[in-house]
């Protein structure tokens, strides 16, 4: 599922967490973990690349 969800663009994203949110009231309590982990995931990767561009790996081999 991640693999898929760096994948989509900004709008699908936008898409899939509503949709997200509309399914977690149904009573699931995993739903918003889920959703969480996932936002927390983009989070770290998009620190990750931020601070480790490729040029910078490539100087220090």
């Amino acid at each position: 599922a991640y693999e898929i969800w760096k994948t989509m663009d900004r709008e699908d994203r936008q898409d899939a967490i509503s949709v997200l949110e509309r399914v977690s009231y149904a009573g699931t309590k995993y739903l918003p973990d889920c959703h969480r982990w996932l936002k927390r995931r983009m989070w770290e990767d998009s620190l990750r690349t931020d601070h480790m561009p490729a040029p910078v790996k490539e100087r220090y081999e």
